[in-house]
């Protein structure tokens, strides 16, 4: 019954590039995707880049819970960045925060195509450390 519910299924092999989180998940968290098509020739600065505005943003902002970016095993150029604010005002903070600012303006001409997804958070959870 449950492969019939199944309309379209896409299963990729990924790589972590990158990948933080606090220690717990608030009540009604906001959880955004992005799609993401790196120039090949730039990966490494990208990597190094956002590498470093992530430690920035799980270090200095206590509404962004959790930032993820792994790339496709066999395409490493293609980054699916999972990212969960406590809220949606903590999201607003983050996209205005200096870090991620100038992370936005070094990696720019380095992204061949992003697409940002909307979510609805069913399932969350992080292990208790």
């Amino acid at each position: 019954m449950l492969s019939s519910m199944v309309t379209r299924r896409q299963v990729h092999e990924t790589l972590p590039v990158r990948l933080r989180a606090k220690d717990s998940l608030a009540g009604a968290p906001l959880v955004r995707i992005a799609l993401l098509d790196i120039d090949p020739a730039q990966l490494a600065a990208y990597r190094a880049a956002v590498s470093e505005e992530i430690d920035d943003s799980i270090r200095l902002e206590p509404g962004v819970l959790s930032i993820s970016a792994p790339a496709l095993k066999d395409q490493p150029h293609q980054l699916r960045f999972f990212e969960i604010y406590a809220d949606a005002a903590a999201c607003r903070r983050h996209l205005d925060s200096a870090h991620f600012r100038k992370c936005v303006d070094i990696t720019r001409p380095m992204i061949a195509s992003r697409r940002l997804l909307e979510t609805t958070p069913l399932f969350l959870s992080l292990r208790p450390r």
